[in-house]
């Protein structure tokens, strides 16, 4: 069964987002929602059960493995899937599946 978590974001906290390093489209689409939310507005997002951290922490293994083993970072997703059997999306899994992931993950390269 997929956890759900439901995240608020406000204005406010959606303009912290600009301080991190994004491409300018994506700068655009957070000023543009800004723009459209008044102070008192918010909108709901229900996600699976890995947070922002956790798929940040999961892609950061496979690209720093891509990025030594000279596939792309597609390529090397694909393959972790394949090799895990992970057959949805890696925002399905839990928590503990994605810390036990990115460990199996390292075990996997160092054997290699």
């Amino acid at each position: 069964m997929r956890n759900v978590q439901v995240s608020t974001y406000t204005a406010e906290a959606i303009s912290t987002l600009l301080d991190q390093k994004f491409n300018s489209a994506i700068r655009s689409q957070l000023r543009n929602l800004i723009a459209a939310l008044n102070e008192k507005e918010s909108f709901t997002v229900n996600c699976g059960g890995m947070s922002t951290q956790q798929m940040a922490m999961v892609h950061g293994v496979i690209r720093d493995v891509a990025k030594h083993s000279g596939y792309s970072f597609d390529e090397m997703k694909k393959l972790v899937k394949k090799q895990f059997g992970i057959t949805g999306s890696f925002s399905d899994l839990s928590k503990d599946q994605s810390i036990n992931l990115c460990e199996q993950i390292r075990v996997w390269v160092n054997e290699g």
